[in-house]
């Protein structure tokens, strides 16, 4: 069995799929392209906690998601952006 775990961005580049993920997100809850810098900053390069960037995230927001949704959202979303 082979597993790979890319934990130095070398396989997969996290920061480019959360940046562009983060700027759709944001766009989708009608707020300004420039609003995704504060969530690029907040995630920390992934090393924020899912849950405590999800509640920052939803109270930054005034998003109606709930905390799971959100945390869902920010570990799956953006792994499926190109």
């Amino acid at each position: 069995m082979l597993m790979l775990v890319d934990l130095d961005n070398t396989l997969v580049d996290r920061a480019l799929a959360f940046n562009r993920w983060a700027s759709i997100f944001v766009e989708s809850l009608g707020r300004p392209a420039s609003e995704a810098s504060w969530l690029i900053a907040a995630d920390r390069d992934g090393y924020e906690p899912r849950e405590s960037l999800a509640r920052a995230t939803k109270e930054r927001f005034h998003s109606e998601l709930s905390v799971e949704v959100m945390v869902e959202k920010l570990l799956y979303d953006h792994a499926r952006q190109r």
